[in-house]
Order: structure tokens, then C-alpha cells, then sequence
């Protein structure tokens, strides 16, 4: 059986590499999909001894199979395997203990070695597609990511809060000529998520016995049309494990029936506001919602965008918030923000690297 050479230092060298990606790149709990030659590039090829007892190691299969091509592609997906990653790096430091530390500096001197410069001069390289810039970093989780910007100056790390719930109350609220009942009850629901957005996130997550994470993402999910229910094809259901008691309770809570309606009445306003027209007994697809959402998101990180370059910041985006080099007057920037979109209820958060 093969067995590494842990005392060559291209070995170690690769194992790093390796490593720096998993650890980066990959949790225990969510899984990620991983591109073919993306794993190459830290991995090897793949017909290579040290690839494949480093994948063997390192990796937790998920789902091996892949779809090419079609509506939508699909990668294989994959979890740390945090056990085998601790004893490969345990290999290679000669018994050394893997403190959070070690592990962030692992992943940052891996992931400097291929973007030092753009860190650097803050002049990133995205890739623009459906109305969102796409860069590699915004991959990497989200607390190895913050170590790494922290050590180039990217200490203060901003996002608009609840940026879909918002953009759609917003619109909603827009499009609503009339002030009907049913309006100011969609409206009322909307201002009590927007005003207790942490609380109803966290009475989600018990509620489903869900991360915080999940729940927030789950309510995200529900804003851009995503069907609650036990199905396999819903993303939701997933999202809480294929749990039919999961399901069964979140459809009995009144709070999230409530928004869940208010979310309903809101799509139905912004379809006629935005002139989209539908065949007959047909509803928007999510994916259809998330393509206006990110429009109007595009609208304001692009106006943010603006306002960084004026001020000389330097600043990595990350669709709906970004990091930069220095603390901003954030009444001035909400100021610009709103008046340039004309999207008066939204909110920006600010947090401090260690804060």
C-alpha cells in the first residue's frame, strides 16, 4: 500500500497544497462541489499515487457523480474529512498540534501563492455572470477567508443586511399602487422580519433544530420562491435533511406561514411592476426570482463600488457585502447608498476583524 515520503520536502510541499484547499475550501458539515481541475491543482493529477491517498485523506464523498452540460452542470461534491486531515498534518509537522491558527496561516500562505498581487493592489480579477462578479476567494470559508484578508489590511468587513428580504419588500412595497388591507398586512410582516431579522432567524433554527446558518439560508431560499414541503427535488427539504417532522413543523409555525404569504402577495405585485408575463397558469420559476433579485443587488454593490473607488479604498466584494482596508462613515455611505437606488429601507452591517 502506498505510503508517502514524509520527510521529501516536494511531498510536503504538495501535502500543504492539499491541505491549504481542504481546510480552505471544505467544512464537516456543508458540502461543497469541487471542480474537476481545481482539485488537480492542489491535488495532483488524478492517476498519481500521492493524488489519490491525498484525496483518500482528505475528502468525504458526497455525492460522486457529476452532470455535464444540460440545464444545469453539476460537480461532484465532497466534506472534509477533518480526521484524516488531522493526521496528514500531523505527518508532515512531525506530531504537531493543529491549533486554529496553524490551520488559518496554512491556508492563507497557500492561497497568497496564487493571488499575493491582486491582495496587494486590491485590484481583484472577477468574473462577471448573471448580474454577480465571481471571484475563487469567495469560496473559501468564511473564517480562513477573514484571517487572510486580515493579514493584507482587509480588516473591516461590511454587508447589507437581509439584502433579498429587503430588495423584495422594497419592490413589493414599490409596485403596490393600491394600499389594500392584504398590502399593509404583507407590508407589517416584512417591517417586523426586517426589524427583528436575528430573533426570527433564531426561533427558525430551533423551531427546525437547523444551524443559524441553515435557517438563514433556508428564509432566503423562501424569498426567492423556494417551496417548503417533502420533496426531494426542493432545495429546502435538503436543506434540512430530508427531515419530514422538520418539514411538518415549520409548515404548522404562524410566523413563518405568515411571511411565507406575505413573500407570496410580494412576487405577485413585482411580476406585474416589472412586466413579466407568464403563460397562462404559470408561476415565476426561483430561478427566475433570483435573476431579478440579483439584478437590483448588482444595482447597489455597483453603486457601492463606486463610492469605495472615490474614497481610494481597497475593497474584495462578496456578492452582497465586501472587506476593505479601512472603517467608513457609515451614515454617509447608507446616505449615497439610498439615495442612488432609491431603496431607502436598507441597512448595512459592520464588523471588525476579532471584534
Amino acid at each position: 500500500m502506498y505510503e508517502p515520503n514524509f520527510n521529501d520536502p516536494r511531498v510536503i510541499k504538495r501535502c500543504k497544497r492539499a491541505l491549504g484547499f481542504a481546510f480552505g475550501i471544505l467544512g464537516t458539515k456543508e458540502e461543497k462541489q469541487c471542480h474537476a481541475r481545481s482539485m488537480d491543482k492542489y491535488f495532483g493529477q488524478g492517476q498519481t499515487q500521492i493524488s489519490q491517498y491525498l484525496k483518500a485523506q482528505l475528502l468525504t464523498p458526497v455525492d460522486p457523480h457529476y452532470q455535464f452540460g444540460g440545464e444545469k452542470s453539476l460537480c461532484k461534491t465532497y466534506k472534509l474529512n477533518r480526521t484524516g486531515a488531522l493526521k496528514l498534518y500531523s505527518d508532515i509537522s512531525h506530531n504537531l498540534t493543529l491549533t486554529k491558527q496553524r490551520e488559518y496561516t496554512l491556508v492563507a500562505d497557500e492561497l497568497e501563492k496564487e493571488h499575493l498581487a491582486e491582495l496587494q493592489s486590491g485590484e481583484f480579477v472577477y468574473n462577471d455572470k448573471a448580474n454577480r462578479t465571481w471571484h475563487p476567494l469567495q469560496n473559501v470559508r468564511s473564517e480562513p477567508r477573514k484571517f487572510l484578508f486580515n493579514r493584507h489590511g482587509y480588516s473591516h468587513i461590511y454587508d447589507i443586511k437581509a439584502c433579498a428580504p429587503t430588495v423584495v419588500a422594497h419592490l413589493a412595497d414599490q409596485y403596490a399602487t393600491k394600499k389594500t388591507i392584504t398590502v399593509k398586512r404583507m407590508n407589517a410582516t416584512f417591517n417586523s422580519f426586517l426589524t427583528n431579522t436575528h430573533d426570527f432567524r433564531l426561533h427558525i433554527a430551533d423551531t427546525a433544530n437547523i444551524d443559524y446558518g441553515v435557517a438563514k439560508k433556508l428564509i432566503n431560499a423562501l424569498f426567492a420562491g423556494a417551496n417548503l414541503g417533502a420533496n426531494s427535488q426542493y432545495d429546502t427539504f435538503k436543506m434540512l435533511n430530508y427531515n419530514y417532522n422538520t418539514v411538518r413543523a415549520l409548515q404548522a409555525d404562524r410566523e413563518l406561514y405568515e411571511l411565507r404569504t406575505a413573500i407570496s402577495k410580494a412576487w405577485k405585485l413585482i411580476q406585474v411592476g416589472e412586466g413579466i408575463e407568464l403563460p397562462k397558469h404559470k408561476r415565476m420559476t426561483s430561478s427566475k426570482k433570483w435573476g431579478i433579485y440579483f439584478q437590483y443587488e448588482r444595482l447597489i454593490m455597483d453603486v457601492i463600488a463606486d463610492y469605495l473607488d472615490r474614497e481610494h479604498v481597497r475593497y474584495f466584494k462578496e456578492h452582497d457585502g465586501w472587506s476593505c482596508n479601512v472603517e467608513l462613515d457609515l451614515e454617509l455611505l447608507l446616505s449615497y447608498v439610498r439615495h442612488k437606488t432609491g431603496i431607502n429601507n436598507l441597512e448595512i452591517e459592520y464588523e471588525g476583524y476579532g471584534g
